[in-house]
């Protein structure tokens, strides 16, 4: 277990903007070891200008003190949480659904790529704590019965007795308003698997791919997850209309539009890989309780499923059988044009339009236009292409 330290007091640590307040705890992997330092941090700990709610921050449960760096050094950091178009204006509303319990609806319309709202997490904890997959890799072991992860940091392993521990701490250094707002977040797990504090985490962690440990990025390895009050709320779709990123300055989510959504819209993500087939996705959602009743999984057909299964090669394909056509008659280039306006629809009609290849796919079709002079088709299928192209920098920048 977390052993807490000879002071039992909270230890100051120097940095770029002030001293950023920490409780330190440490997990020796022999009595004589203890080197295992994991800390719970206030981030940010000062009020950020420009910020109307001085109590926005977050805790950080660190694994290793050197990842802190990577924050505390991202330019501009402590940046404020960005803010929509409409600034301080409701962009959304919680309501109850049919069948979903809560969700988050839109009450106005966006574009894909537009920021919806963005909001600190209020816990960050690395992820290998609540590693549920079932493959574990050799690096992580299952000893007693407990799900343990052998972090670096502590050259020993996480079991969720340690992230209890952690999780509760880090809830009691939150302000009553957000500690509530964490204990409202829905649990789907049962008593008898799970305490309430880790089924929280189970439920709600989103992962956070561009803060990790050590050099490089291993997956759930080595990287943090964070619990967000709305952004837990979004409601789970095999086709989703909203993504998310993390920025390391603001230490913020962002929640985008991942294509136009029109006001009184429900948001979705999608909890699960949507490029893979109905029985592979109800595999993933079982962690969750869930069995997905979305367009794609009410109509799944075998064609559907090769689609969103060999959806890269598949666009890949029709993009070198019609890059020859730019050198033929209109007749076939106009062929050529129809064939890819139809994959782009079923793409878009199955929610696919988070692969990297989409807007190639929009690309080629722009120049096929432009051959065929349709000068009004090119400028429309161009707007789109920039939507993609940014929403592909967006993901690839985490």
């Amino acid at each position: 277990m977390i052993g807490r330290d000879s002071s039992q007091t909270a230890a100051s640590m120097a940095n770029i903007s002030g001293r950023e307040v920490t409780k330190s705890y440490t997990k020796p992997t022999t009595p004589d070891d203890d080197e295992g330092l994991v800390t719970v941090a206030t981030i940010p700990n000062v009020v950020v200008e420009g910020e109307s709610h001085p109590q926005q921050h977050s805790e950080w449960i660190v694994s290793e003190q050197v990842t802190k760096q990577k924050v505390f050094k991202a330019p501009g950091y402590p940046k404020p949480i960005p803010k929509p178009f409409d600034g301080d204006l409701p962009v959304y509303e919680i309501k109850a659904t049919p069948d979903m319990g809560l969700g988050l609806f839109a009450t106005r319309s966006f574009s894909a790529g537009d920021l919806i709202f963005a909001e600190r997490p209020l816990l960050v904890l690395p992820l290998g704590m609540i590693n549920l997959y079932d493959e574990v890799p050799a690096e992580a072991s299952n000893r007693s019965g407990d799900l343990t992860y052998s972090h670096p940091a502590t050259a020993g392993p996480f079991n969720l007795g340690d992230a209890e521990v952690l999780i509760e701490l880090a809830v009691s250094k939150m302000n009553p308003d957000v500690s509530r707002a964490f204990h409202s977040l829905d649990n789907c797990h049962s008593p008898n698997d799970y305490s309430q504090m880790i089924g929280i985490a189970l439920t709600n962690a989103l992962r956070i791919t561009n803060l990790y440990d050590g050099p490089t990025y291993r997956a759930y390895l080595n990287s943090y997850a964070g619990i967000s009050e709305i952004g837990s709320r979004i409601n789970h779709s095999c086709k989703p209309n909203v993504y998310f990123t993390f920025d390391l300055a603001s230490f913020s989510f962002s929640f985008k539009a991942l294509r136009d959504i029109a006001s009184g819209e429900q948001l979705f993500r999608s909890y699960c890989s949507i490029h893979a087939g109905r029985a592979q996705r109800r595999k993933e959602l079982a962690d969750w309780n869930i069995i997905c009743r979305c367009a794609s999984c009410a109509n799944t057909t075998t064609d559907s499923d090769g689609l969103r299964l060999g959806c890269d090669k598949i666009i890949f394909n029709a993009i070198g059988i019609v890059t020859n056509s730019c050198r033929m008659n209109r007749a076939a280039m106009r062929s050529s044009f129809e064939y890819l306006a139809q994959l782009r629809q079923e793409l878009y009609d199955e929610g696919l339009y988070t692969s990297k290849l989409y807007p190639s796919l929009l690309r080629i079709m722009r120049a096929l236009c432009m051959k065929m002079e349709s000068v009004d088709k090119a400028k429309e299928i161009e707007e789109e292409m920039k939507k993609y192209d940014k929403i592909n920098d967006d993901l690839g920048a985490e």
